[in-house]
């Protein structure tokens, strides 16, 4: 199979791209620090449960990174749900709020967008990029805003990518800020 720009540099945004930026500088910068975790070990789970674990799933189930038929998205996305579960409980025990937060959001998120996609296809991709930085903008501040230009880019190559329209994009982005902002201001 031959793969256009637009899906290489999908696969560079991908939603697991969001999930290393926003451990990565939760776990080295956290400004209420890990609790019991170092940023080491913060990392490391980070890395297993929100990174490795979803993409190697992804990849089992489907042989493929990017599942464009949305009937074929349930298992891997109730796999990956448990796997942000597994890491939400993980950095609950470890008692590190800042990463607890962060997998808490992706456990919530995925399981809105998983539920959605039973019935309409509806964008990861955006979801997975503006939720992590809806949690970087709300724990660092408003000077972060533009990172939000990761989830417009993100977004206009899933349109050329014709992997999405205008409204999946738009809802799996809209979601994933909901969320995240509720989960957020709730429990920060």
């Amino acid at each position: 199979m031959r793969y256009s720009k637009y899906d290489i540099m999908s696969l560079i945004l991908s939603p697991t791209s969001g999930a290393i930026m926003a451990s990565l500088v939760f776990s080295l910068f956290s400004p209420i620090g890990l609790g019991n975790a170092t940023g080491l070990s913060s990392m490391l789970i980070a890395t297993i449960f929100l990174i490795l674990a979803p993409v190697l799933i992804v990849y089992y189930f489907e042989k493929d990174f990017d599942i464009e038929d949305r009937k074929r998205r349930s298992k891997p996305y109730l796999v990956t749900i448990l796997c942000f579960l597994a890491c939400s409980v993980t950095f609950w025990l470890l008692d590190s709020k800042v990463m607890f937060l962060l997998s808490l959001s992706y456990f919530f998120v995925t399981s809105a967008i998983a539920i959605v996609n039973i019935l309409w296809k509806i964008s990861a991709h955006a979801s997975g990029m503006a939720g992590p930085t809806t949690a970087l903008v709300f724990v660092f501040g408003a000077h972060l805003t533009p990172l939000y230009l990761i989830t417009i880019i993100t977004m206009w190559i899933r349109l050329k990518a014709k992997a999405h329209d205008t409204y999946q994009l738009f809802a799996g982005a809209t979601v994933a800020i909901i969320i995240t902002l509720s989960i957020y201001s709730l429990l920060w």
